[in-house]
């Protein structure tokens, strides 16, 4: 006959078991393919019908990675582990394109909810933060070349949504590391917080910069010449750089980082554009957290034979009552005729 404590003792190792096994043991796998870091919402979501209160994503790493896994880790890269008062992802063998993803259980997270953690960087180390829903893989918080000795506060507003928040961790070497600690969701806003749209000028200390956003099928340059023509593209202002997709890619997606709601307010997207071709399209549009989608901008194709020539001045209101990300999608410039 069992006593009470061994009644206790069995109750105990039951319990550990479910909390052990809410998030899944998942096996290591890689971040990235032959075409950069994954960027598919789909692989880091999986199959996880259950989605759990967002309090689940609540950590402060002090004893333990929580209910966190750690999703994929690259092959020169070193996985998340708990030390100290945070959870710390050290570098490795010095490779750049090298990640590793820290990642929490699939949260139902049913109304406004302030998002917040502090984090430390050693570059090239750095840190930047994903929310993967059923839709997309929006950017919370991209990725900044800045040393950050002591640990800095980031706070952001999440809408309505069900989705997984992601660390994902690049550490080129054991010199930089990426640490992390007092990951907490609040229900409710928060002001002074997350991003707002705001110039890119695909620049940054004169040298290309994605502005944190993600390109698909984009590359950046600030000169642009036609095969077999004296014709060229350079930036409208001439003081910088731009981002382009050329024939044969039939198709490119720009994303921008997640940005605040504008509440009762429209903001205006502006931005300058070349279009070269009659198969030339451009669409703008707008995602919001919650999944909705829908197109705001659409460029008409441009057949004239100097269409290198002039940059045209695009103006589109912006609205959204839930944080949102912008796409350009589509994009194919023929350079020859």
């Amino acid at each position: 006959m069992a006593t009470y404590d061994d009644v206790s003792r069995c109750q105990w190792l039951f319990l550990v078991y479910l909390i052990v096994d809410v998030p899944g043991a998942l096996p290591q796998r890689p971040c990235r393919d032959s075409n950069g870091f994954i960027e598919a919402s789909s692989y880091f979501l999986e199959n996880h019908p259950t989605a759990y209160p967002m309090q689940y994503g609540d950590c402060s790493f002090g004893q333990s990675l929580c209910n966190y896994t750690q999703f994929c880790t690259d092959q020169d890269a070193e996985s998340w582990r708990q030390n100290g008062d945070h959870a710390e992802c050290p570098g490795k063998t010095g490779r750049y394109e090298s990640f590793s993803v820290l990642v929490s259980p699939l949260l139902d997270i049913s109304h406004v909810t302030c998002l917040t953690f502090e984090y430390t960087q050693e570059p090239p180390g750095q840190l930047s933060v994903y929310l993967a829903t059923t839709t997309s893989l929006f950017i919370i918080m991209p990725e900044e070349v800045r040393q950050k000795q002591g640990f800095v506060n980031f706070t952001t507003v999440l809408s309505s949504t069900t989705g997984k928040l992601m660390f994902r961790a690049r550490t080129p070497d054991v010199n930089h590391s990426v640490q992390l600690r007092a990951v907490k969701l609040q229900q409710g806003s928060c002001t002074g917080s997350g991003f707002v749209l705001t110039t890119c000028l695909f620049e940054r200390d004169y040298l290309p910069s994605s502005c944190g956003w993600s390109m698909n099928n984009w590359n950046i340059t600030a000169q642009l010449s036609a095969p077999e023509s004296t014709e060229s593209i350079s930036d409208a202002a001439s003081i910088g750089y731009f981002a382009y997709v050329i024939h044969p890619i039939r198709k490119g997606t720009l994303t921008t980082i997640m940005a605040q709601p504008t509440g009762n307010q429209t903001g205006c997207l502006e931005f300058s554009y070349i279009l070269c071709g009659p198969d030339s399209r451009l669409l703008v549009s707008i995602e919001t957290l919650d999944g909705n989608r829908r197109v705001l901008w659409s460029g008409p194709p441009n057949t004239s034979t100097d269409c290198l020539k002039t940059w045209k001045l695009a103006q589109v209101p912006v609205s959204s009552t839930a944080a949102f990300a912008i796409h350009a999608t589509a994009v194919t410039i023929r350079l020859s005729t």
